[in-house]
């Protein structure tokens, strides 16, 4: 038995026996008919909790585990491209290890944030065009094609930077919710500014 099973069914247990003690001797209701309401709270208890069927969840489902790992072994082999260019072209390699920091740093949130494992197949649907992209620059820029260095110049002005960016804005969007929340949680549970008095004792 793992520790979610093991909690799930002490929280159930006693949340029943405290919605059957409720039931009988505050309520007075019938022996049967509280222990069919602790039951239903019993079961209630036990879909609805973090982990449960209904509930929160814990850890990713196999899917999302999957992709979790399969943007990691993607990211692995940008890190590749990035030490095979670093001679030819320090600036490629600088920017690819950008994209290497950015993309490592959104799987990161994905794979530790219950609320964004569905984000991770997303995500790797948004990678994988990317990845593909990058062997042909690493080809061209190894082999030093005069005849691709048009192509080779607009990619490291052009297409690197504006890879960076997009994996920036996508990790600012990743966190909008939470950014969302905690300004509503700032007005709900937590002094403003104004209401707060930084007098020192002494000073009055």
């Amino acid at each position: 038995m793992n520790n979610h099973d093991r909690n799930a069914g002490l929280a159930a247990g006693g949340v029943s026996i405290l919605t059957l003690l409720v039931c009988v001797l505050a309520m007075n209701m019938n022996l049967w008919v509280s222990v069919g309401v602790a039951a239903v709270v019993c079961f209630g208890v036990v879909f609805l909790m973090p982990g449960g069927p209904l509930g929160p969840k814990l850890k990713p489902t196999e899917a999302e585990a999957r992709a979790i790992s399969a943007v990691r072994q993607k990211i692995a082999g940008i890190a590749e491209c990035s030490r095979q260019v670093r001679s030819a072209s320090p600036r490629g390699s600088s920017l690819i290890d950008q994209i290497v920091e950015k993309t490592t740093r959104i799987i990161d949130v994905i794979a530790e944030d219950r609320n964004k494992f569905a984000s991770a197949e997303p995500f790797l649907r948004d990678i994988e065009p990317v990845c593909d992209w990058f062997p042909l620059y690493v080809k061209l820029v190894v082999r030093q094609v005069q005849t691709a260095q048009p192509a080779i110049k607009d990619a490291e002005e052009r297409q690197l930077p504006r890879l960076i960016k997009r994996f920036d804005n996508l990790y600012e969007r990743l966190h909008s919710y939470d950014a969302a929340w905690l300004e509503t949680g700032n007005e709900v549970t937590l002094p403003s500014i104004g209401d707060v008095d930084f007098k020192l004792e002494g000073t009055r």
